[in-house]
């Protein structure tokens, strides 16, 4: 048994489990199953229930508008005294990238920041105490702290037989995502044929039918009116998601190689990649938002083109292989007609590459280009 000062209080810690607030010890016991309509309840009788907390459902945001980038707001009242905190649910928390990303997000809101999700895996616990990001699941696993308290429970298992922390509806699949992707790009393309989309996507007419399936089923797509034209819902949301099952699912799949350039502003004299490349990451956020000074270059080639675009750079720039190089070339994975600017890659995509940079500064401006760029894209004038 560890025993740690955490403010003045001694915390007790015995696998994992311990909750000790002013020096008094509380029980830990397990709770059921959570579903994403239902998941903020669910945690919220988790600490009434099995932790013995009091808490109460304050409101719950719009999902569809950019200014509300979080999902609720709850009061936890812990020996008398409330605590507001703002809400970012997850379906899943299965990454330490993802509660990362979740961290970030809360800190830009300001107050006291709270991850809600079905299930924390112990070692994803561990994570989310290490980065000081507090949550609750709907297992009784929890992370809270402030003045003279300490909460920490981690290791209570599933007993439905789920895989823990896996929606079964993510978007994680190379297709799901493909398609998500073209959707996100422009949102008319919700409506076109399957074949269009299918073009668009580079994907077959089958995962077409299976990906947009799915996403009705999640409340991404739905079809009405007259024409019962098939509609695009909460693409903010949507746009969240993809990014953060991009970097795993899809990005691997584009055969990345790096490489160093002697001349590091090399790529001022390429405004336009050409031959079937486009910019990406943080070159693409220059051109938009002439705000990044970029460190590293990200480039989308088609795949036919790209051994004569790599040839092109090495004789141009004197480009040789490095994995530690600032450029990285990609095989570009979508159609023709997705790019929003010419020269440069779907703005839904440079805002994905930024984040997952993990670079504050890049993080700052993929915010810009979401407010300014994204958002127009969504809703149109």
């Amino acid at each position: 048994m560890n025993l740690l000062g955490v403010q003045g209080t001694m915390v007790f810690m015995s696998r994992e489990r311990c909750i000790f607030m002013n020096g008094d010890p509380m029980d830990v016991l397990w709770n059921g199953k959570a579903d994403d309509a239902i998941l903020i309840e669910e945690a919220i009788n988790a600490l009434r229930d099995r932790l013995h907390l009091d808490a109460r459902l304050v409101s719950v945001k719009p999902r569809s508008t950019l200014e509300h980038r979080y999902d609720a707001d709850i009061d936890i009242i812990v020996q008398g005294e409330s605590t507001r905190y703002v809400v970012e649910c997850k379906s899943s928390m299965d990454r330490r990238d993802l509660a990362t990303q979740v961290k970030r997000q809360l800190l830009g809101i300001g107050g006291q920041g709270l991850l809600i999700t079905p299930y924390v895996s112990r070692e994803i616990a561990r994570y989310c105490r290490d980065i000081d990001l507090q949550f609750i699941d709907t297992h009784g696993n929890a992370y809270l702290r402030g003045e003279g308290r300490l909460i920490y429970v981690a290791g209570e298992r599933q007993e439905d037989g789920m895989q823990p922390g896996r929606s079964r509806g993510a978007i994680t699949g190379v297709a799901g995502l493909r398609v998500a992707f073209a959707f996100l790009s422009n949102s008319e393309m919700v409506a076109a044929p399957f074949r269009e989309i299918a073009s668009k996507a580079g994907v077959s007419l089958g995962a077409v039918s299976n990906a947009v399936e799915d996403l009705a089923k999640r409340g991404y797509v739905i079809a009405g009116g007259a024409a019962r034209r098939r509609q695009l819902l909460e693409p903010n949301r949507l746009l969240d998601e993809w990014t953060l099952n991009y970097p795993i699912g899809l990005r691997p799949k584009l055969h990345g190689r790096r490489y160093s350039v002697p001349n590091q502003g090399w790529w001022t004299d390429e405004p336009q990649a050409g031959q079937g490349a486009v910019w990406g990451g943080e070159v693409a956020a220059k051109n938009l938002t002439h705000y990044l000074k970029p460190a590293t270059q990200t480039i989308y080639v088609e795949p036919s083109a790209r051994s004569a675009w790599i040839k092109t750079i090495v004789m141009s720039h004197r480009a040789k292989p490095d994995p530690n190089g600032s450029l990285e070339v990609l095989d570009k994975f979508w159609g023709d007609g997705l790019e929003q600017r010419p020269g440069m890659a779907p703005f839904a995509l440079v805002y994905a590459d930024l984040l997952a940079s993990h670079d504050p500064r890049a993080a700052e401006t993929a915010q810009l280009i979401r407010k300014d760029w994204i958002n127009d894209t969504f809703h149109p004038a």
